[in-house]
């Protein structure tokens, strides 16, 4: 009766540790998607001369990248010009980057310069797609080149061992909400390009997962 007892308690537990991560999951993904960022696509439309239309549209994708590369376990690089100029106009502003970073991941995601090439850039087009089903837009997201996207792919499977998915590139908000322990890689395993990247010191992503 005893043992009947306990497991029913740890399953009680199990659970509400459970209900709690995906609380904070879906709270991190809302945020990446809905925090304000006020005047910024205006500031880069002004600045690039560039429709306000099109500075919203890569900010939207800025969003989507940043909820991709603040769960994944693994460095992803910025691949995209477009996107990384919203990037660059929100560093501008950088109390209302930490904020928003803060409240996607409870850190600050940096902005690391002189990263990249095309395995980052193959990683971060996987996770994207693992994130929202589909592949970025081809007009501000140039298409990794097929030979990294199928050693990606490969990685993907020799992970899990089974043919399937990928832990390493699929990326979850197992606990985005309570900024984990864990930082993005930086600073090596690249392969060149100008490209840039994210990272905190080492580590695994901003929700904590693995």
């Amino acid at each position: 009766m005893f043992a009947i007892l306990f497991f029913l308690a740890l399953l009680s537990v199990t659970i509400a540790f459970q209900l709690k991560a995906q609380h904070h999951a879906g709270a991190s993904l809302e945020q990446a998607i809905t925090f304000p960022l006020p005047g910024v696509a205006e500031a880069l439309a002004q600045n690039s001369g560039i429709p306000l239309a099109d500075a919203q549209r890569r900010e939207a994708e800025f969003r989507r990248w940043f909820a991709a590369a603040a769960a994944s376990p693994v460095l992803l690089g910025m691949g995209s010009q477009h996107v990384d100029a919203f990037w660059h106009t929100l560093l501008e502003r950088p109390d209302l980057y930490e904020s928003y970073s803060r409240a996607v991941c409870g850190r600050v995601l940096q902005h690391i310069e002189g990263i990249g090439g095309e395995t980052l850039d193959a990683r971060s087009w996987a996770a994207y797609e693992s994130l929202w089903g589909a592949p970025p837009p081809a007009d501000l997201w140039p298409r990794p080149a097929d030979a990294a996207l199928q050693r990606v792919r490969a990685v993907r499977r020799r992970a899990r061992g089974d043919g399937g998915g990928d832990e390493m590139f699929t990326v979850t908000f197992s606990d985005g909400g309570s900024g984990g322990d864990g930082h993005h890689h930086h600073g090596g395993g690249t392969d060149g390009g100008g490209h840039h990247g994210h990272g905190c010191g080492g580590g695994h992503g901003c929700g904590g997962g693995h």
